[in-house]
């Protein structure tokens, strides 16, 4: 959820050097602010990352998998096919919005 307005009002809190270095640890590998990690987790409580090559990869293999089944007629593979397009269309969504909770790697 973005946040529409002026940010004027303040949180403190008091961390170890452990925590801290932890924390700021986490907000780097995603490429985040120390600020906007911490409110990102205090908000959602997660943060979702997205490897894109890993995804594009994982994807390619489940249709490969998918050509295979199209070999037992017993097994309705369009079904599968359209429930796994509507993910993709949803994953594609989240990225085009640009929602802060999805945070891609490319």
């Amino acid at each position: 959820m973005k946040y529409k307005g002026k940010k004027q009002d303040r949180i403190q809190l008091r961390v170890s050097e452990r925590q801290k270095a932890q924390i700021k640890s986490n907000a780097n590998s995603l490429g985040l602010s120390l600020s906007k990690y911490i409110l990102k987790m205090a908000e959602d409580g997660k943060i979702i990352t997205l490897d894109s090559t890993n995804l594009a990869n994982e994807l390619y293999n489940l249709n490969c998998k998918l050509n295979e089944l199209e070999k037992y007629p017993a097994v309705k593979v369009q079904e599968l096919r359209d429930i796994v397009s509507a993910g993709i269309a949803h994953i594609n969504a989240l990225l085009k919005s640009g929602d802060d909770c999805v945070h891609t790697k490319i």
